[in-house]
């Protein structure tokens, strides 16, 4: 008996369980996303799903926490280069960093949009949608990519990362 259950049909004779659809089980797990894409049914995989998520949600936090720092600090440099160029005020600095923030994480989510619309063939609306549904970690489950090619989730991660 399979440990996990998609909501997706599958092809009998094939085994869903590949690196692909592993990885995503467990990075929608760790980021506390949870699609409902797929998910444990039995005591064993939900057991494991408990420890996993205790051990894996903290380990993951604390590494979003030192790339949000990185990130943070590249978002200064740039306030700081633009300070200079612009000849702005020390005062301005703060709105400054506020509006690269929002326009940094606007220009990862219509970037990432455009990858997946074209990857998934969905429209750019849709692509728009899911990547927001993903980033802010609500993730319905309604729209979910097809995708088999692992590249392609961590991308997803990365992107999910950047605008963290």
């Amino acid at each position: 008996k399979q440990w996990y259950q998609r909501r997706v049909a599958i092809t009998a004779g094939t085994n869903s369980w590949t690196f692909a659809p592993t990885v995503i089980f467990c990075l929608t797990v760790v980021t506390t996303i949870g699609y409902g894409y797929m998910y444990p049914v039995t005591d064993e995989g939900r057991g494991f799903c408990i420890f996993f998520a205790l051990i894996g949600i903290p380990l993951f936090m604390a590494c979003l926490a030192v790339y949000a720092q990185h990130t943070a600090n590249f978002i200064r440099w740039v306030c700081k280069k633009l300070r200079k160029c612009l000849g702005g005020k020390d005062e301005e600095n703060e709105k400054v960093q506020q509006i690269v923030t929002v326009l940094f994480c606007i220009i990862v989510i219509l970037t990432f949009s455009a990858y997946l619309s074209y990857k998934e063939n969905w429209s750019y609306f849709d692509a728009i949608y899911f990547t927001f549904i993903s980033f802010t970690t609500i993730g319905f489950g309604d729209l979910y990519p097809s995708s088999t090619d692992t590249r392609f989730y961590f991308l997803l991660v990365f992107f999910n990362l950047l605008c963290h």
